[in-house]
């Protein structure tokens, strides 16, 4: 059987690919390390750790196959339900140095949606990837906004890092979380469900992926109105309101209510409040929501009525984004308002 040139290219890379990843596990089978990254975002108190830390976005910096990090769409989501919003928390970010490392979420160049559970609108980025893994949780890199000043202005020349909050034997504060075949080098070795943001149940899925990018550039902002999470925000939303009637026309407790607004079958615990069900009945018979007391709590699974209401206020009319000066684009990257005026 011949080979063509092109197959005998594939192979060679794909071979060269799987060295690489093989590479990455070997150089840093040695490193280990786990620092609050909360109390100090950047290591300042922690120099073993922070060299630890720089080697291994180093020993991947060296091992990853950049020509696949520049080829995937990276979108730094923002939390925000309505233009006004969008455009306050953008501006804000755009305002950023542009050395400073960020977060963002990578797709595939041909995925056919882009979407986040993380918030309707993204800006996307172009820039250098120094660090990439298949669950955002692998890495632990923080919120930007946990930055000190007097950090900031150490970094100024040089950019803000994000560091990896763990790697390896982490059991000791975090639990096992973090798994070596988690970190993106190539690919193969991306995972596309990383990038998906919600369950086939419609639950958000809390393993999105990360993509920490230096040295960027904003290309365009994402409007994602139809974003499943969204609409399972309003079909909640209404859900909710029809079922609080049932509290002022007393036919159920305002304790039973509220053991209804945690789960995730809002009909089915309305039925089961109906026939007598108590609250602590409703939570052990149906999935419960984390509530926000606990270790798991996301605000993003919807989890409590006052959280929903805010959705009530939301409006999709205003086309202050455009004052951004970059263009607007929809879920599958076609631009919106292209025949609006500003």
């Amino acid at each position: 059987m011949r080979i063509t040139e092109g197959q005998l290219r594939r192979i060679i890379r794909e071979e060269l690919l799987e060295e690489s990843y093989q590479g990455f596990k070997d150089r840093t089978s040695d490193l280990s390390y786990s620092v609050n990254m909360w109390q100090d975002p950047t290591f300042e108190e922690h120099p073993a750790e922070k060299k630890i830390a720089r080697d291994v976005k180093r020993i991947w910096a060296e091992e990853a196959d950049h020509a696949f990090m520049d080829s995937v769409v990276k979108i730094h989501w923002v939390q925000a339900f309505n233009d006004k919003a969008a455009m306050a928390k953008i501006r804000d970010f755009l305002s950023m140095s542009r050395k400073d490392e960020i977060a963002t979420t990578g797709y595939l160049p041909d995925s056919e949606e882009f979407m986040s559970s993380w918030g309707a609108y993204g800006v996307i980025v172009k820039g250098r990837v120094t660090f990439a893994a298949n669950s955002m949780e692998t890495i632990g890199s923080g919120f930007g906004k946990n930055i000190p000043d007097d950090v900031r202005k150490k970094y100024a020349s040089s950019g803000v890092p994000k560091r990896a909050m763990y790697f390896r034997e982490t059991e000791k504060t975090h639990g096992p979380l973090p798994k070596m075949d988690d970190y993106i080098l190539d690919r193969e070795s991306f995972d596309t469900e990383g990038a998906k943001g919600l369950h086939a149940g419609q639950r958000v899925d809390r393993r999105v992926n990360e993509f920490i990018v230096a040295n960027w550039k904003p290309v365009a902002i994402v409007r994602t109105f139809k974003v499943s999470h969204l609409e399972v925000y309003f079909d909640r939303v209404r859900e909710l309101i029809e079922i609080e009637k049932l509290v002022g026309q007393k036919k159920i407790t305002q304790d039973q209510f509220e053991a209804i607004v945690f789960v995730d079958d809002l009909d089915g615990a309305a039925q089961r409040a109906l026939s007598g069900a108590s609250s602590d009945e409703i939570r052990s018979s149906m999935e419960v929501y984390d509530p926000p007391d606990s270790p798991g709590y996301n605000p993003w699974t919807l989890n409590t009525y006052e959280h929903i209401k805010p959705a009530l206020t939301f409006t999709a009319s205003s086309p202050g984004l455009r004052k951004l000066g970059l263009p607007i684009l929809d879920r599958k990257m076609n631009t919106v308002w292209a025949s609006r005026g500003s």
